[in-house]
């Protein structure tokens, strides 16, 4: 069945992001909102750690791009968390202000490789039916605009160089190790690691090998691979000229700060 030129895969895709993003958005407005107007901000650091730690188990457990997708976006709201969190083991107002901008820019930095990805994965769905693993495999034939989207995308909420997100995830590390906590850089890098593994897992699995039957009759989705792509060069822009989202985060954070 179709509906406005989409399978109804879409839509269900498109509620089953809704429902899990309002929630995620909103735990994580409180979360932030409490740390800094209370300043306890050692709190949200470790919730962040476990939302990396947790979201990375997951995504490395699933199947299915959609949830793949979702326990993604969750490791880098984790990040987002923990370079807030690590400002309370900053030493000075320069180091406090510093994590605070790398929060921030992190924040923004992963909102254009999520929307890639997500135009990629309702993309298969709209196309397949299907955005579960075991039902799909070889796409890459039928679609390459979005096959390359996607791995590219899935670099990037990776924090894979060149993206942006690889650039603001390094303020991660230069905090953690500046603070001495090399615990929390090592669980941070298995995080990052793990996830990468799961990314290409997912890439692998929807686009490479032998195309299902199903695939000869697909067709590239060209609009949604073109808004997707443009979306994916805008991240190798901002990682490659980082410095006017760092000023503009960097006034942000003083403010913030006080």
């Amino acid at each position: 069945m179709k509906r406005g030129g989409f399978d109804l895969a879409y839509f269900g895709l498109a509620r089953f992001i809704e429902t899990r993003a309002i929630v995620l958005a909103g735990i994580a407005f409180l979360s932030l909102t409490g740390a800094l107007a209370t300043g306890l901000l050692t709190p949200i650091l470790y919730v962040g750690t476990a939302m990396m730690l947790i979201g990375a188990l997951v995504a490395a457990h699933h199947r299915d791009l959609k949830r793949l997708f979702v326990a993604a976006v969750v490791v880098q709201l984790g990040d987002v968390v923990m370079e807030l969190g690590a400002a309370d083991l900053a030493k000075g107002v320069e180091g406090y202000v510093h994590c605070l901008a790398g929060g921030l820019i992190h924040l923004v930095n992963i909102i254009p490789a999520s929307l890639a990805m997500l135009l990629c994965i309702a993309a298969v769905a709209s196309k397949a039916g299907t955005t579960r693993l075991d039902s799909l495999k070889g796409l890459a034939g039928r679609m390459p605009m979005i096959a390359l989207a996607f791995i590219a995308s899935s670099l990037a909420l990776a924090c894979i160089p060149p993206f942006n997100t690889w650039w603001s995830e390094y303020q991660l590390y230069v905090a953690l190790a500046e603070a001495g906590r090399w615990d929390l850089v090592l669980i941070v890098a298995f995080s990052t690691v793990t996830l990468l593994a799961a990314m290409v897992k997912g890439f692998s699995g929807a686009f490479l090998g032998e195309p299902i039957p199903e695939a000869e009759k697909m067709r590239e989705a060209t609009g949604l691979a073109a808004v997707a792509l443009v979306l994916v060069a805008l991240c190798v822009v901002l990682g490659m000229i980082p410095d006017p989202l760092f000023n503009w985060a960097w006034r942000l954070a003083s403010s913030l700060a006080g």
